[in-house]
């Protein structure tokens, strides 16, 4: 009988594998992926990564050989999972008979994520599976000779130093799942090559486009000496700050930037990391457009990773979004929760990232302030130890690596853009938009404006010229709002999560559009007479400029970058920035907001909006929001990650509170993955939506045949122009009058 690492899959064209094709499959991608890696680390670090990664890669299957294992696998008995645990016998051996402790730990890990290793450590038996031990023992020998007589490699044989942090201890256990992974589904990594002269030739000419293209003005005169500042900064240094205000310009100035850097550090990837809850699809397109060079696949240059696309099922594995593109244009909560997580699948990816240039764009939004010390801490690691180099953005944020409180070791980051145009940008600034965080025929002298309904909301926005902006805390209100302002007969637009990446792009181009100026008269084309309803998606990253805007109290660092998107170019006089707070029974809160909405109460009530500048109602704003929130979770996210207890960061790590599930709204997708064809990962994030877990089991949605983690939305339950998939949620008798809850 031969050994067999896999059964064939038909379904996915695959046919079977044999251990041996397997094993050395895997070590040689393994091999791959931690050479590639260790270019850029520590010396120190080299020999004991490599030892710990290949002796793991070798041994991670080793209990596949047992005969119990091999009826199933070779179709002689029927079942849906192997009887033996196969992952005891490598552990046992590399932990037992080599003393290979880090390897061995990387062997379980592999399948079943990295465990908490002080109580792992309690155990009588650590790393082992005391139900199959003694079966284990008594047929080591057995399996390591069939091992040997089907695989022959050099391994060191040194002693493995033990992995001193658990972020190194993630980026070697990527190296063996992506291997494992990308071996088992006969996935080939394409080679891109980075190119970073050429792209950098296309931005400076794209730039210029731009410019000359323009209207002469003074923030364009300011946008483009900010480009060449940072184009031609300086790399001595592996992180630095940009504190230019919205509006001039970082999203191609800071990417000359790390373009120059990897230049001149030989970087693999450039990986663009926005807030969590902006929309990255605008990004995306200007890089598109400026970087891409002729001949060119413009989705596998600008990887566009939306959301979540991370699987740990087989049928779904070959779908997960890697970071392996020149360029990768990503999310907050995918970067910072892949960086803390415990899960194989997510991990696959991380192996990716040493030696990149990161640019954290709008860092107040991109995660909560309390992971900001154990967050910090992953960065520096990335930067000092692995070859990163990092620039963190901001129009408005506070120098939280410099609050003593806040950071162990305060640092000082040197800026990208010099003092003096730095100074020109923020006076430009303050004269743009007038903040209305008050109105005493409104509300309490000192308190945030009240509204009783939606309907007194509507009528108070109505009183303010358009084009409008009003930017709400919940998918659901949302769409509410817009739902009820189209009811009553106003021109209204809707832009939110509930909508797919591929039908968001349409809206965004209508707004676009209807913002288009006429270039003689300078006049709006469109009736400004409407209103946009957006959740924080529309907070960051999307070149808006209306007339005036409101944002429902959620945190200052949002409130003043959704006044980013008003008066954007200065086209406008007296526009104003208006934070409300709104009663109506209908509407949902948000819970993960009563922290950042309590500090920005207080904010109001003690009058700083007033009395401080930006930098100074930021920084207060971490400190009382650290006040409030540091007892609860930094000191258990830095107690859990400093002692190694993987499942307890990965959950405290969770940006975004909740459990969700994949759910495709387009029914040609959905017979394509029940039909078994070849779809990208792409193709399936684009036309999908994230829904919380406990709302999958609320709504009863089924999952797509074949796929246990990917649900389809109800028949005719899906809007793609207006309100996505609220359409269900808010006309009931689609989904037979259910009472859903907070969405």
């Amino acid at each position: 009988m031969r050994l067999l690492a896999h059964s064939a899959q038909p379904k996915k064209g695959l046919q079977e594998q044999t251990y041996q094709e397997h094993i050395l499959g895997v070590f040689r991608r393994a091999q791959a992926n931690v050479e590639e890696m260790l270019l850029y680390a520590q010396a120190a670090l080299v020999t004991t990564f490599r030892s710990i990664v290949l002796w793991a890669a070798c041994f991670h299957d080793l209990g596949k050989i047992e005969k119990e294992n091999q009826e199933v696998l070779n179709g002689k008995k029927k079942a849906k999972h192997l009887p033996v645990n196969h992952v005891d016998a490598g552990v046992a051996y590399l932990k037992e008979r080599e003393n290979k402790l880090e390897a061995a730990f990387l062997v379980l890990s592999h399948h079943h994520g990295l465990c908490s290793i002080p109580k792992e450590m309690d155990r009588l038996f650590p790393f082992r599976d005391q139900a199959i031990i003694d079966k284990t023992d008594d047929r080591l020998n057995e399996y390591l000779s069939l091992h040997q007589r089907e695989v022959n490699l050099n391994l060191d044989d040194s002693q493995q130093l033990n992995i001193a942090d658990g972020l190194s201890r993630r980026l070697a256990l990527s190296c063996l799942v992506d291997a494992d992974h990308s071996d088992t589904a006969r996935y080939e990594r394409p080679d891109y090559q980075g190119r970073w002269e050429e792209r950098l030739k296309k931005l400076d000419e794209y730039v210029h486009n731009a410019y000359e293209r323009n209207e002469k003005s003074k923030r364009n005169e300011l946008r483009n000496a900010i480009y060449f500042a940072c184009r031609d900064g300086d790399t001595a240094s592996p992180v630095y700050y940009c504190d230019s205000p919205v509006g001039t310009g970082k999203t191609t100035a800071v990417m000359a930037y790390l373009l120059q850097a990897a230049i001149q550090k030989q970087l693999r990837h450039i990986i663009i990391v926005l807030p969590f809850t902006n929309i990255i699809t605008q990004s995306v397109k200007i890089y598109r457009e400026a970087l891409v060079l002729d001949g060119e696949d413009p989705e596998l240059i600008v990887a566009e990773h939306d959301h979540q696309a991370d699987f740990s099922s087989f049928e779904a594995r070959e779908l997960a979004a890697l970071w392996n593109a020149p360029i990768i244009v990503t999310t907050a909560v995918q970067f910072f929760e892949t960086l803390g997580s415990n899960n194989p699948t997510r991990l696959r990816k991380l192996h990716e990232l040493p030696g990149s240039g990161i640019f954290i764009d709008e860092c107040h939004a991109a995660i909560p302030t309390w992971l900001w010390p154990q967050a910090w801490k992953w960065l520096q690691n990335l930067t000092m130890e692995w070859g990163c180099h990092l620039i963190l953005a901001s129009g408005t944020t506070g120098k939280f690596w410099e609050i003593g409180d806040f950071i162990d070791e305060p640092v000082r980051i040197p800026e990208l853009v010099p003092e003096e145009l730095r100074k020109q940008a923020c006076e430009y600034e303050q004269k743009r938009v007038e903040l209305k965080v008050t109105n005493p025929t409104l509300s309490h002298l000192n308190s945030p404006i009240a509204f009783d309904t939606v309907d007194d909301l509507i009528d108070f926005m109505l009183t303010k010229e358009g084009p409008r902006l009003v930017i709400m805390n919940t998918v659901f209100s949302a769409a509410f709002l817009a739902n009820r302002m189209k009811k009553r007969g106003l021109d209204a637009l809707h832009l939110s999560t509930s909508l797919t990446p591929k039908d968001r792009e349409p809206i965004i181009e209508t707004i676009y559009g209807r913002l288009k100026r006429d270039e003689k008269t300078k006049k709006l084309k469109y009736n400004p007479d409407w209103t946009l309803v957006a959740t924080s998606c529309a907070e960051a990253g999307l070149n808006f400029s209306f007339r005036n805007g409101f944002a429902q109290l959620r945190s200052l660092q949002s409130y003043l970058q959704i006044d980013g998107r008003v008066n954007r170019d200065g086209e406008y006089q007296g526009s104003e920035m208006w934070c409300f707070t709104v009663n109506d029974p209908n509407l949902k809160t948000h819970p993960g907001f009563k922290t950042s909405q309590k500090v920005f109460r207080q904010m109001i009530e003690d009058n700083l909006i007033n009395e401080l500048n930006i930098t100074e109602l930021v920084t207060e704003t971490l400190k009382r929001e650290l006040k409030e929130d540091r007892s609860e979770k930094i000191e258990k996210i830095l107690k859990y990650e400093r002692s190694h207890e993987y499942p307890d960061v990965a959950e405290i790590c969770k940006i975004i509170d909740s459990d969700t599930r994949l759910v495709v709204m387009d029914p040609e997708i959905i017979r394509m993955l029940e039909n078994g064809d070849k779809i990208s990962s792409i193709q399936l994030i684009k036309n999908s939506v994230q829904v919380w877990a406990q709302k999958i089991d609320q709504l009863g949605l089924a999952p797509v045949g074949g796929y246990q983690e990917i649900y389809r939305w109800f028949d005719n339950g899906y809007d793609p122009e207006f309100l996505g998939y609220m359409k269900a949620i808010l006309e009931l008798d689609l989904i037979g009058n259910t009472q859903v809850l907070i969405f």
